[in-house]
């Protein structure tokens, strides 16, 4: 099936290590996951300023093992930096976020995000929006945990729960999609308990870049994700600036 590159976009090694455990059940057979994090940068995503700094990181990861694997995972909601990475490599790079909507799609009409905080919502919906797909949106509801709160499962557990029921009432949701790593393997009984779908934007990630490794397919490069000779010098950016040499 391939090896797939999975980046954490945040410097946090214990939880790329989890990420790892996380998504051995869901692997194929004959495919080869390998989970790396940057040494620099925001040890949580959740401002814009997380994820300008994580999408640069993430961008150099992938120039940096280009050669190396047959596709790349963004293993960040919000998907930094994914555009970029489609214009640097020729195999395929997925957003757990964008992975997460997209086959949303395939089963409901009306779709809920889940999140962190209230200050990543409007993030999240424009995300949402930049990838088409308002319209197929119900909602975006936050936890309002903090760190030290997420790390206690079954507070966390509960509030997914709550919010979850609320968005099949209030919004009318007719599915929820965790495009966060920290919930890969609690979608099927979060499935159980609220009676509608749930999806996890890492495993739907995963299942997408292993068909597109089988079907042999590749990015486009007829539009905006070509990739250009550049010939003025990107200053402290070496890594990247081999990328333009190709």
């Amino acid at each position: 099936m391939g090896k797939i590159l999975v980046i954490n976009s945040n410097t946090n090694s214990d939880t790329t290590r989890a990420l790892t455990q996380k998504l051995e059940p869901y692997t194929g057979k004959g495919t080869e996951v390998t989970c790396l994090n940057p040494s620099e940068g925001a040890r949580v995503i959740d401002t814009l300023l997380d994820a300008s700094i994580g999408a640069i990181e993430t961008v150099r990861l992938v120039a940096q093992n280009r050669e190396r694997y047959d596709a790349f995972i963004i293993a960040c909601g919000l998907d930094p930096g994914l555009e970029t990475c489609r214009s640097i490599v020729k195999q395929p790079v997925i957003g757990i976020a964008e992975a997460g909507f997209l086959t949303a799609c395939t089963l409901c009409r009306k779709f809920t995000v889940l999140t962190h905080t209230a200050l990543s919502v409007s993030i999240v919906e424009e995300l949402v929006s930049h990838y088409g797909l308002e319209k197929r949106l119900a909602s975006v509801r936050a936890l309002n945990l903090s760190g030290a709160e997420m790390a206690d499962r079954d507070r966390m557990v509960r509030r997914m729960e709550e919010e979850s029921r609320r968005a099949v009432m209030e919004d009318k949701g007719e599915l929820i999609v965790l495009p966060g790593i920290h919930w890969v393997g609690l979608e099927k009984d979060l499935s159980r308990k609220v009676g509608i779908p749930v999806l996890s934007g890492p495993v739907c990630a995963l299942k997408m870049a292993e068909f597109l490794i089988e079907y042999g397919q590749q990015t486009s490069k007829a539009g905006p994700y070509q990739q250009i000779r550049k010939q003025d010098p990107l200053t402290g950016y070496d890594d990247l600036q081999r990328v333009f040499s190709i």
